[in-house]
């Protein structure tokens, strides 16, 4: 192996026949060290800028049975080159070879330098012994506050307790359960060469596991081992799964100044629900929205020609709303609009892809849309951070609302003062990750994801949008619960699309199970209701 600059490289170039000529060596190497002397005046050596390159030169090697031998020697173990090699075979042991002597100067190096930290860790004003551990990772995270407690994943080998709020025990995914147990494997790994016997996994007794962001993934473990003459052990440890280097990802740039199309379907009977929308964003969004960032559609959605013909009737109270709101907001702009749906059969589940494709040439490609449903109420700081969150090309915006419990649970342990506004507490609502009504795109994506969709003939009736950007599109999903989306009570019915979308079916029997009360304000009414089932029963008796 050769390395050579490029001036050294132009001078060949000019004495590139004479090299031709006197290549009578068989050795191709000598042939290039006669070559550079000519050209270039200067001889081969195995140094450059103070560094010495080793090469190992034996035609009889075999890696089977010379490693043992070679391996011993510190001038091999620093080589950089072996010739000749003859096979793929040996090729890749040599390759793992000094990989694997690679890290084990590594792992010499991290073992000097902790000892280096340690003593060091005297002089520091904690005082020995103070340093986190393990030594070189940052120190964990210190919560300012009781809600911002880092919170601990109980686990055992299949399943994980406790890992939210609402779960009290799932299955792993495959992500977890490869995690797990890799970090089982390696505690048994550790213990066995720390006691220097041979042992087995029994069983999990207990796990925990903490992600803190400032260090990485802990873990507490308690394990059931057995060695070769079947004597069970219990060990207790503990890890640390170090976070690797952070890596700050390129965005586009965007700004709070983008207009935004906030689109409102409304069904027939959602009249009044949307009067209630519209007299309380006129508190939190108008005042601050100007005509150049900010404009309303409202959208009847109707599925008869019935509807259809009835529409502008339909408007008079949403426009005189409308009007008495101008009165105030005259920088205001609003539009409406009707869309009549192909089936009957189209759920308010799947109906986005429709009403995007409504709006597909009354809006540029480059518009902003924040879809959602008149149920909601929208805080004051909503807009800009969607205007943030959606990046044209890269990132699509499923922001998970606060969704409001059953209001007669609520009120028989929490007093509500105005039925327009949901309280932020976790006896009023939960946050919805199984709805995704609420989404934040630009029509170029939409129109982009519209493609594949016609490309893979895919039914639109079926299927919601952000499936579809998971399956179609490698766009960045963005989806996170945010407080200022707060969604009213409705009645959820899942019968309609029982036979359509099993996955959908599912998330909405879900939302149905989840969204009436907590487990508590249920329990509740359970024992509250008891004492009157057992006064029944003993008068039938009687």
């Amino acid at each position: 192996m050769y390395l050579n600059d490029l001036t050294v490289i132009r001078k060949i170039l000019d004495e590139l026949d004479w090299c031709t000529n006197n290549a009578y060596s068989q050795d191709l190497t000598d042939n290039i060290g006669r070559c550079v002397l000519k050209a270039a005046k200067l001889p081969c050596t195995n140094t450059a800028s103070n560094y010495k390159f080793s090469a190992y030169v034996n035609y009889r090697f075999e890696f089977d049975t010379d490693i043992d031998r070679l391996s011993k020697s510190e001038d091999f173990n620093q080589t950089l080159t072996v010739h000749p090699i003859n096979d793929l075979e040996t090729m890749l042991k040599l390759q793992k070879y000094f990989n694997q002597v690679e890290i084990d100067e590594m792992t010499k190096s991290i073992s000097k330098y902790e000892e280096t930290i340690e003593e060091l860790s005297c002089y520091a004003p904690e005082g020995c012994g103070n340093i986190p551990w393990p030594v070189g990772v940052p120190p964990s995270f210190k919560p300012p506050t009781r809600f911002d407690v880092l919170r601990w994943d109980f686990f055992n080998e299949t399943h994980i307790y406790l890992k939210t709020d609402n779960d009290v025990i799932n299955s792993m995914d495959d992500d977890d359960y490869e995690d797990v147990h890799e970090v089982i494997d390696h505690a048994v790994e550790q213990l066995q060469k720390k006691y220097g016997i041979q042992l087995k996994l029994k069983k999990l007794i207990n796990g925990y596991r903490q992600f803190d962001p400032t260090r990485g993934t802990h873990y507490i473990m308690d394990l059931s081992l057995i060695d070769q003459n079947h004597i069970e052990y219990i060990k207790r440890v503990e890890l640390m799964r170090p976070l690797g280097l952070v890596e700050i990802i390129p965005m586009p740039f965007v700004t709070e100044t983008t207009k935004i199309f906030l689109i409102l379907p409304i069904y027939t009977d959602e009249q009044s629900i949307a009067i209630r929308f519209l007299r309380h964003v006129n508190k939190t969004l108008f005042d601050k929205e100007t005509r150049d960032k900010f404009e309303l559609l409202l959208t009847h959605v109707v599925t008869t020609k019935h509807e259809l013909s009835q529409t502008q009737k339909w408007f008079d109270n949403l426009r005189h709303e409308i009007d008495l709101i101008r009165r105030i907001r005259t920088q205001l702009t609003v539009t409406y609009h009707t869309v009549l749906l192909p089936s009957s059969t189209i759920t308010r589940y799947t109906h986005s892809t429709y009403i995007l494709d409504f709006f597909e040439t009354k809006l540029r490609t480059n518009s902003l849309i924040f879809l959602t449903n008149p149920y909601v109420n929208i805080e004051s700081d909503f807009l800009n951070r969607c205007r943030l969150n959606v990046i044209e090309n890269v990132q699509v915006f499923f922001p998970i609302a606060f969704y409001q419990y059953q209001p007669h649970i609520i009120i028989r342990t929490h007093h509500i003062t105005d039925n327009s506004t949901i309280d932020l507490h976790k006896s009023h609502g939960w946050f919805n990750s199984y709805a995704f009504d609420h989404i934040g795109i630009y029509m170029s994506d939409y129109l982009n994801l519209k493609k594949l969709i016609l490309s893979n003939n895919i039914s639109l009736s079926s299927i919601n949008l952000y499936d579809l950007f998971v399956q179609l599109t490698d766009t960045h999903i963005l989806r996170a619960p945010d407080q200022s989306l707060r969604v009213h009570y409705k009645p959820i019915k899942c019968d309609s699309i029982k036979r359509t979308n099993t996955i959908e079916y599912n998330r909405c029997l879900m939302q149905r199970e989840k969204g009436l009360a907590s487990r508590s304000q249920l329990a509740m009414i359970i024992i509250e209701n008891e004492p009157t089932k057992k006064t029944i029963t003993k008068k039938d008796k009687k």
